[in-house]
């Protein structure tokens, strides 16, 4: 795998649920990576779950179709997959395709574990 298909997962804990944020190349040969940690997550039996996307600089169909996946399974029992993106590649493939209401939009802050909030990045 060539460095511009890597991709970094990184998952942290907020008061709202679990946020997974992505970086890098989200496309056929990284999705697996990130399939597994949302497939855990939801095993794990969180109901909302956030995917921070706005690091994401390149997506293919097969990384499109790790997020729908999660987003059915959990809309499935009445949970909810929230997507934060950038506006570019994975913001106009959302919308070619038809899929941007499937996805709940993101939260607009995070507890920062002192009471206060800041805005998610």
């Amino acid at each position: 795998m060539s460095s511009t298909d890597s991709l970094d997962v990184q998952v942290t804990t907020q008061k709202a649920g679990p946020v997974v944020a992505v970086s890098g190349a989200l496309r056929r040969p990284t999705a697996a990576e990130l399939r597994t940690v949302l497939r855990t997550l939801i095993d794990a039996g969180h109901d909302d779950i956030t995917v921070d996307a706005t690091a994401l600089r390149d997506c293919d169909l097969v990384g499109l179709g790790v997020l729908v996946n999660a987003a059915v399974l959990l809309r499935d029992r009445q949970a909810q997959l929230c997507l934060l993106t950038a506006p570019g590649l994975l913001v106009d493939l959302l919308e070619q395709t038809s899929l941007t209401g499937l996805f709940a939009p993101g939260p607009t802050a995070r507890d920062t574990g002192d009471g206060s909030e800041e805005p998610l990045p």
